[in-house]
């Protein structure tokens, strides 16, 4: 079973599950796409675009992320690595002394690169994110590249993630559109993005933690059954906030 929280200060009119606003909307940096409508093998697919101005460009794979306490990012497990700008595959190399770091030789006249990997993911329940059949908890910084040369909040994505078929999602993230199993987040700066991992599932369901309070926490649960899914208030009265009354369908 996974869980994710998220908190808002309520406002009227508000239906759904309510999510936090992490930044406001800016031009983007660059663009994430995010493919996990395949998860039976737990391999997520991942297509950036990169503006570029000619010359070298140095990316980096997220070494450290917020919550570790070590450098635990896992660029092990990225495979089938091509880069192309205008139809042709660009040649790169791993830094000798850093294998977090790729570098490109840009030929003249492009004006972006696209990259696209695929990530294998950990099992339901790993610190670093993890998926299986039926459920999946995304960290972004699992399934990017980003830039050198500019601070992390400094770089603004446009971040799309594709879920299975009939799958729900949580996340702090605000949502800007959703066409389907399509989820188009709101444009965010690169830092706020990787704190903001996504829950998504066959089996989700949503609670109210503080029902009536001016700022509002809601806690939302998917699991592998549905019978894994929280069946009484009492199981999440170790969880919720202090005072805090939950009030959910437990049917």
């Amino acid at each position: 079973m996974q869980v994710s929280f998220s908190s808002r200060r309520a406002r009227p009119l508000l239906a759904g599950l309510a999510l936090l606003a992490v930044s406001p909307a800016f031009a983007a940096d660059m663009t994430l796409d995010v493919d996990a409508s395949q998860l039976a093998r737990r391999i997520i697919h991942a297509h950036e675009r990169i503006p570029v101005s000619g010359g070298k460009l140095v990316l980096y794979y997220p070494k450290w992320s917020p919550g570790d306490h070590a450098p635990l990012g896992r660029v092990d497990q990225l495979s089938e690595i091509v880069f192309h700008a205008d139809g042709r595959v660009l040649p790169w190399r791993r830094n000798l002394a850093d294998a977090f770091t790729f570098e490109l030789t840009l030929p003249a006249g492009i004006d972006h690169v696209d990259a696209d990997f695929d990530v294998r993911l950990p099992a339901p329940g790993s610190p670093l994110g993890g998926a299986s059949a039926r459920l999946m908890r995304l960290r972004w910084d699992l399934a990017m590249l980003y830039p050198a040369g500019k601070a992390v909040q400094d770089i603004a994505v446009d971040a799309t993630l594709t879920v299975p078929a009939g799958w729900d999602f949580a996340s702090a993230l605000p949502v800007d559109t959703r066409d389907h199993e399509k989820i188009h987040f709101k444009t965010t700066a690169l830092d706020a993005l990787v704190d903001a991992p996504v829950l998504t599932g066959l089996t989700m369901r949503t609670f109210e933690l503080t029902p009536g309070d001016a700022v509002s926490h809601r806690m939302a649960v998917a699991a592998e059954t549905r019978e894994d899914l929280p069946a009484s208030a009492d199981q999440l009265g170790q969880i919720r906030p202090p005072g805090g009354r939950v009030q959910g369908d437990f049917s």
